[in-house]
């Protein structure tokens, strides 16, 4: 690849690395939250004909979600609970520093091989014959 194909692919995955990262850390947000939620659900049970008593905890249910908001709103990526850590590895010894000659990268950006007589490539458009191409389409 390029240079610049390599850091316009680095950059694109750079964001969506991050984006994937926020969005986890934000629904296991959530996900705390709403079992704090869940908690404040009476599920005692209750015999046939009792009246179940009233909800009460408004007030509470209410500050969590407004709790929930604030976390979320003031996440940030040096606040985020899950960081990678990478092992300590001894750095490889470069090829220049044992003697060895670098690999050969000629074939790395070769034309790729025609699989089909369908694609024809930009230069070649002119000597195609339109009606041959209208009927494989």
């Amino acid at each position: 690849m390029s240079n610049i194909t390599r850091e316009k692919l680095k950059a694109a995955f750079n964001y969506q690395f991050d984006a994937m990262r926020e969005h986890s850390e934000k629904l296991a947000l959530i996900a705390g939250y709403g079992k704090h939620l869940l908690d404040l659900i009476d599920d005692s049970p209750v015999t046939p004909g009792e009246a179940r008593p009233a909800y009460d905890s408004y007030d509470t249910s209410k500050q969590i979600i407004v709790d929930c908001e604030n976390a979320l709103s003031d996440w940030t990526l040096d606040t985020a609970s899950v960081k990678s850590q990478l092992s300590i590895r001894k750095p490889k010894v470069k090829r220049a520093q044992r003697g060895e000659a670098g690999g050969d990268l000629s074939l790395q950006d070769k034309p790729l091989e025609r699989e089909s007589s369908l694609w024809v490539p930009a230069s070649e458009h002119e000597k195609v014959n339109p009606a041959t191409t209208e009927d494989n389409c």
